[in-house]
């Protein structure tokens, strides 16, 4: 990557465009010089910005770039040209910022963006695409870019007096060795949970070894206990387990016959006992079922007594059914009556409902007609609401016109005010550029009189004895004249030239300027009096200025009369399509009342005539029945039919207690032959002895089961811990034999190996690239240094307990010693650190596949080389622009800028910076 032309408006301290043709410094050494704090530094973080969106150093972010001098209307923006592999490719990039909004106040914000026009015509947009695009073409991001081609300042010394953890650091990000990092923690992680894994299975062979169940009166309880110390093997911790479960499971056996005999013992003691309660509880029985059939016997008697007297009832019961059936008959005749009867209660409803309908329908027609003659008078009173609303109308927008051509001539008027103002100002730039032109014309001529005056001190200055004197042809110059000091040199005179020259062209441009605003201005004018005669009959600015607030007002006045007449005569209007519309509605309900009204009268009378007969037939239904209604025929059938219901109820009641004693009887003579029959042959047994017994034989069981669980609780738990611990066991070989392989790999790729120096795999192969960038360092610095100084990595660590590996020292050829880097001067340390940032630079294009930038710029650092340094030092960077490769450096060195001829002076002014090219 080359840089060809760099562009950049409003950045930093560059407020104007300024642009920096580098194809004029040509393809070697150049100087950036210039105040402190004129913005040297702000070219490289330029190009850096244009290529990757951030700046050179770590000071400044991307967000602060704007210049704070810059105008609203000026834009930060960075252009950058460059050539790489022939091909000319252009990026243009501007940050997110905040400016001054246009008009009004407050700010407005900018969004970053940016542009890369490739070879083929075709363009990138957007930061992530264009940075994409760019490190694809370059080979490197911008982390590489800064340490290869953009050495900022205070950088230098950063490689060179690390550590080598900080090295890794460095090293990881521009040589990738991160994979080599990540395989070091892998065998490390790998190692350390594997030997976790067998911690945890010894852990847990003593664990279980915890759990073995033997109780302490057992022969094996002692060694057990030893076991439980870990001075037991796991081989013979297992036979100690099967020896305790045989015995276990042996007594175990024996245990549960003695129980299995005492509970069928106890089995046969409670059949006795049962057998012997049950025929207690038959001889109870037998007794009572005895004094109830006594007592069922008499109860049977007088309930066969009591059926007879309610069965004498049942003539009467049947007298009662006889009388319900005839008044049944009887009950279609008064239904008939019952349908009269509601037959003149709802005519009677009918013809008062209406009456009621002829009634309203007479004030309905009434209220329809009287509203239709209300509506008719309004609406004639209406009569001219149209043209009245028109009429307001037109003359409300007549009004807000002549309103809306007021706005616009303030608005002129505001602009010709600007274009005069402008005017002014262009005017007074001219004046101010006039008088500089003169100015620096006479100073021109003056200096071009001096110089005439002195040709012959100029002439004098070139003879050369025996060489003939172009005036008068001698060869000898006994007496030549002296150059005055007033008079300039050829250098001087074509500086006094090109000012005046520059005087002149900004004369002519602030000219071409006041000619412009003037023409502007007077046409402005021209328009905006024109349009304020016609509004105002004003004929000048003063009297638009005092006319046009009074009209303004008396057009508001006027626009808010006019609205309200233009609201009212709208609501007129829609008054009256409302009745137009509604007239012939009303019309036509008045016309429906009326028909509504005489047919409610011809239901009345229909109404009547049905209400008479209707009585009439009701009158002749009474009149011919025995009773008065149907319901009192209905209460007889009801007070009949319950008078039969409780004769046949009490029938039926004393038949069934009869019947139910007859039972009881049966029941209780059952019992007796039961009870006689199972007392037969009866043996009589205490209980009491009987059950005390039993309960010593349940006792001896329960203590014979407790101890079989007791012992399958056992059982079960050392089979279980059996299990586990030779599970355990099983595996525990072969995870130590991988724990050692793990062991050897992890301490060896993490310098963890005792006795050795502590140098990782990453390290390991760090080394093999510092080496190199450290045979191209030593290149530079043995030139630089006058072949006095070689960097050297330090081949054995001091001691073995810190990383190393990647430490440096300096190798003196003068005295034959070798030293920390730490020991060297400020100007020593700076050669050693340009020459390794060097180095790396180098290493690190080929590194990235043979990458090629074709530019190096370096920040500061050489103020503190002595005369001889500095010329080693400058004889190396020279070296470095063999086959047209472009070498930067930002200097305040003197020596520099009179050894480095190719120069871009940035220049401090008032309220920004400029920068040009120098070139001698």
């Amino acid at each position: 990557m080359r840089p060809k032309r760099l562009t950049m408006s409003a950045f930093g301290p560059y407020v104007e465009e300024t642009t920096i043709d580098f194809t004029q410094l040509g393809g070697g050494l150049f100087l950036i010089a210039g105040d402190t704090g004129a913005g040297k530094t702000i070219i490289f973080d330029a190009i850096t910005f244009a290529l990757f969106g951030d700046a050179s150093g770590d000071v400044r972010d991307a967000g602060q770039l704007r210049s704070r001098y810059a105008t609203a209307d000026v834009p930060t923006e960075v252009e950058l040209v460059f050539d790489y592999a022939g091909k000319e490719y252009t990026v243009k990039r501007n940050p997110e910022y905040e400016r001054p909004k246009a008009r009004g106040t407050g700010l407005t914000k900018m969004k970053a963006n940016a542009e890369l026009h490739l070879p083929d015509g075709s363009v990138r947009v957007g930061n992530r695409e264009v940075v994409a695009a760019i490190e694809e073409l370059l080979g490197v991001n911008s982390g590489q870019f800064k340490q290869i081609a953009m050495i900022a300042q205070g950088d230098f010394r950063k490689v060179l007096q690390a550590t080598t953890e900080e090295r890794q650091k460095i090293f990881r990000k521009l040589f990738a060795t991160e994979r080599y990092r990540a395989l070091q923690e892998s065998l490390k992680n790998q190692y350390n949970a594997k030997a976790a894994e067998y911690a945890e299975t010894s852990r847990a062979v003593r664990q279980e070894i915890e759990h073995i169940s033997c109780a302490e009166s057992d022969a094996l309880a002692g060694e057990l206990a030893e076991a439980r110390k870990g001075l037991v093997g796991t081989e013979r911790v297992l036979e100690m387990i099967d020896a305790l479960v045989a015995q276990d499971r042996t007594l175990s056996g024996e245990l549960e016959r003695k129980q299995a005999e005492a509970q069928d013992r106890i089995a046969e003691s409670s059949a006795r006992i049962e057998k012997e309660r049950t025929l207690r509880r038959t001889e109870e029985d037998l007794a009572a079922a005895r004094e109830g059939l006594a007592a069922a016997k008499e109860k049977r008697t007088e309930r066969e007594t009591a059926y007879k007297e309610a069965l004498s009832r049942k003539p009467e019961a049947d007298r009662c059914g006889s009388l319900v059936e005839k008044l049944r008959l009887e009950l279609g005749q008064y239904e008939e009556l019952d349908k009269a009867r509601l037959k003149v209660k709802e005519c009677g409803n009918t013809l008062a409902q209406k009456q009621e309908n002829l009634e309203r329908a007479k004030a309905q027609a009434a209220e329809t007609a009287g509203k239709l003659e209300t509506q008719r008078n309004e609406l004639a009173a209406l009569a001219d609401a149209d043209t009245e609303f028109v009429k307001a109308e037109n003359a409300l927008h007549k009004c807000e016109e002549e309103a809306t051509r007021i706005r616009n001539l303030r608005v002129m008027a505001d602009r010709t005010e600007e274009l005069a103002d402008a005017y002014a100002k262009a005017e007074n730039a001219y004046l101010t550029a006039k008088a500089e032109a003169v100015a620096r014309q006479q100073e021109s001529a003056d200096a071009f009189q001096r110089y005439l005056d002195a040709q012959a001190g100029i002439l004098a200055e070139r003879l050369t004895d025996g060489v003939a004197c172009p005036v008068c042809g001698s060869v000898t110059h006994p007496n030549p004249a002296c150059r005055p000091a007033e008079a300039p040199t050829d250098a001087e005179l074509e500086e006094f030239e090109r000012k005046s020259k520059e005087a002149l062209d900004a004369q002519e441009k602030a000219s071409n300027r006041l000619t412009g605003a003037r023409t502007a201005k007077e046409k402005q004018e021209e328009s905006t009096l024109e349009e304020a005669k016609a509004l105002l009959g004003a004929e000048t600015m003063t009297e638009l200025r005092a006319r046009m607030p009074l009209r303004e007002a008396d057009l508001e006045t006027e626009k808010s009369r006019l609205s309200g007449q233009v609201s009212e005569y709208r609501t007129a209007k829609q008054r009256k399509q409302e009745l137009t519309d509604r007239i012939p509605l009303t019309e036509k309900e008045k016309t429906a009342a009326e028909q509504a009204a005489a047919t409610a009268a011809t239901q009345l009378a229909t109404a009547e005539a049905e209400l008479r007969a209707a009585t009439e037939k009701e009158k002749e239904l009474t009149e011919k029945l025995p009773r008065p209604d149907r319901a009192s025929v209905e209460e007889e059938i009801r007070t009949l039919t319950a008078q039969k219901k409780e004769i046949e109820g009490a029938i039926d009641a004393a038949l069934a207690a009869f019947q139910q004693a007859e039972k009881d009887a049966e029941g209780f003579r059952s019992k007796i032959e039961f009870g006689e029959k199972q007392l037969k042959d009866r043996v009589i047994i205490d209980i009491d002895k009987e059950t005390a017994d039993q309960a010593e034989l349940r006792a001896a069981a329960e203590a014979y089961g407790a101890e079989v669980k007791a012992l399958a609780a056992h059982i079960t738990n050392n089979t279980a811990v059996r299990r586990k611990i030779a599970d355990l066991y099983a595996g525990s070989a072969a995870k130590e034999a991988e724990l050692r392989v793990l062991k050897a790999l992890s301490d060896t790729a993490n310098g963890s190996v005792q006795g050795k120096e502590k140098i990782t795999l990453e390290t390991y192969v760090q080394m093999a690239y510092f080496d190199r960038v450290l045979a191209k360092a030593n290149v530079r610095l043995m030139t630089m240094s006058g072949g006095q100084y070689e960097l050297k990595r330090c081949s054995v660590a001091d001691n073995h307990k810190s990383q190393s590996g990647l430490d440096l020292d300096v190798l003196d050829h003068y005295n034959g010693g070798t030293r920390s880097v730490k020991t060297l001067s400020g100007g020593e340390s700076f050669l050693a650190s340009l020459s390794l940032a060097l180095g790396l630079s180098d290493e690190i294009q080929s590194a990235a596949g043979g990458i090629h930038l074709d530019a190096m710029f370096v920040d500061e650092g050489f103020g503190t080389l002595d005369d001889e340094l500095l010329r080693l030092a400058m004889q190396a960077l020279t070296g470095m622009t063999a086959g047209n490769r472009m070498v930067g450096i930002i200097s305040h060195v003197t020596e520099l800028k009179e050894r480095i001829t190719n120069r871009i002076v940035v220049t401090k002014q008032h309220g920004g910076s400029t920068a040009k090219i120098v070139t001698e």
